[in-house]
């Protein structure tokens, strides 16, 4: 709920700041995860909050993302026209307390093959700053 109220207070203000700003400039980044591609298939319907309390904690984390990333989508089909950029992405698999309750053999795992240290998705940030910069660029010379 936080990251749609929060966008939608902010809209108005994204919305006048894209008409005074070069285009493609105003640009909302949507934290999503590899989760979004396992809930593409069927979205995300009223039924979640009938059985909300009794998903496990990794499904109510996989059904937040693809909120977020289903939001960000819906945001840019909505305010290309305003001007306003709007972009689902993954910051990497990084390593964090989200599997503190998983077993020891499945944070080893994990840890080992599939987890990065926190650092990446820093230096992740920047590429996608990069990427969206030259996504800026791009538009801006094809008018």
């Amino acid at each position: 709920m936080g990251p749609f109220l929060f966008i939608k207070l902010l809209t108005p203000t994204l919305v006048a700041t894209a008409k005074s700003e070069p285009a493609n400039t105003v640009r909302v980044v949507w934290v999503c995860s590899l989760e979004v591609t396992g809930e593409k298939s069927h979205g995300i319907t009223l039924d979640y909050l009938n059985y909300w309390p009794s998903l496990l904690p990794l499904e109510r984390y996989g059904v937040t993302k693809t909120g977020n990333g289903l939001h960000g989508v819906d945001f840019a089909k909505r305010y290309e026209a305003d001007g306003v950029v709007s972009v689902p992405c993954n910051p990497d698999n990084l390593r964090s307390d989200l599997y503190r309750d998983g077993g020891c053999m499945f944070k080893a795992v994990l840890n080992t093959l599939v987890l990065f240290p926190p650092i990446y998705g820093a230096l992740y940030r920047n590429t996608l700053w990069f990427v969206a910069y030259n996504y800026n660029e791009r538009h801006r010379k094809m008018g």
